[in-house]
Parts: structure tokens; sequence; C-alpha cells
């Protein structure tokens, strides 16, 4: 895969930051089968740790999803400017 210009590396980077997330929730989602058990309570409650970590990885990657594409309305808005005068 070549990677030529800027648009192309960032969503390159970010399917790179997409799987990684997506590869700590499944280990996350993992541990919660070996954490479930009743007997000790306080387990209960560490199994919803990776179900936060999830969640927490989606709102990071929407947040890198969302300055981008605020960076390539700014560039359009430039190139609009710069038509007009």
């Amino acid at each position: 895969m070549s990677i030529n210009n800027k648009e192309t590396r960032w969503h390159f980077f970010l399917r790179i930051a997409i799987a990684v997330i997506f590869v700590q929730a499944i280990f996350g989602l993992f541990d919660i089968q070996l954490f479930f058990n009743m007997e000790r309570p306080r387990t209960f409650g560490d199994m919803f740790g990776a179900v936060n970590t999830l969640f927490s990885g989606l709102a990071f990657a929407g947040l890198i999803y969302a300055i981008l594409l605020q960076r390539s309305e700014l560039e359009l808005q430039r190139k609009e400017l710069e038509l007009l005068v």
C-alpha cells in the first residue's frame, strides 16, 4: 500500500488505531469470562472494566475521526476563500 498524501496517511493511522482498540476490546471481553465468579463479589464490578475500555477506545476513535473531518472541511473552506479573492 502506497501512502502518498496526508489524507491517505491519516486514514491509514486511523485504521491502525481502530484495529488496536478492537484487539484490546476482544482481550477485555475474554477477561470478563475469567473474572466472572459470583463467590467473590468484588470481581463482579471488575468484569465491567472491559466494557469501559471498549467505550473509551471507541470515543477516542470518534474524536480522531471528528478532528480529521474538521481538518478537511477547513481545507475546503480555505480553497473556497482563495477562489473568491
